[in-house]
């Protein structure tokens, strides 16, 4: 069973205007990388196998759809697993973000990559990144606590305690 740990997305913001209150471009890129969307279909079709499997069968009520029924996934059967093209055509269709996405700031040296170990964006003299896309490994837990600790480095680098 294959599972999305950590996209391999590149996703870009972009200053939009030399006005500092407009709001920035913000591409997040999703599915622009094949493999993030097979392996977010492969997990549709194992969290909707869960659903057809003991013990969870028992406690779903028969007439409940885990999968939207506008889709062509149950066009044979509600008890019919979808392909992976259907799958992943769901995944398409219903995605929305629920939190900020982290991980998806490279960290290496030079271009293409964003930043440096100071967190220093490439191709600028003072602009850092304070955020959790530079945390390179998905947390189990909530994600601010470490955000938070991402901004306290940064303001000591910035002040020159590092």
């Amino acid at each position: 069973m294959r599972y999305a740990l950590a996209a391999l997305l590149r996703s870009n913001v972009l200053i939009a205007s030399a006005d500092a209150a407009a709001q920035a471009t913000i591409d997040f890129q999703y599915y622009d990388h094949a493999l993030d969307l097979e392996c977010h279909g492969y997990t549709i079709l194992a969290l909707e196998e869960l659903t057809k499997t003991a013990p969870l069968l028992v406690l779903i009520k028969p007439s409940s759809l885990c999968l939207p029924t506008t889709t062509s996934a149950y066009a044979d059967s509600p008890d019919s697993l979808p392909s992976l093209d259907q799958a992943m055509e769901i995944r398409i269709k219903y995605s929305i973000a629920n939190y900020h996405p982290g991980g998806t700031c490279a960290m290496l040296s030079g271009e293409p990559n964003v930043a440096d170990k100071e967190l220093r964006v490439y191709g600028t003299r003072s602009v850092r990144c304070a955020d959790a896309i530079i945390i390179l490994m998905i947390l189990r837990g909530n994600i601010i606590t470490t955000v938070y600790a991402v901004a306290v480095r940064v303001a000591d680098v910035n002040l020159g305690r590092c």
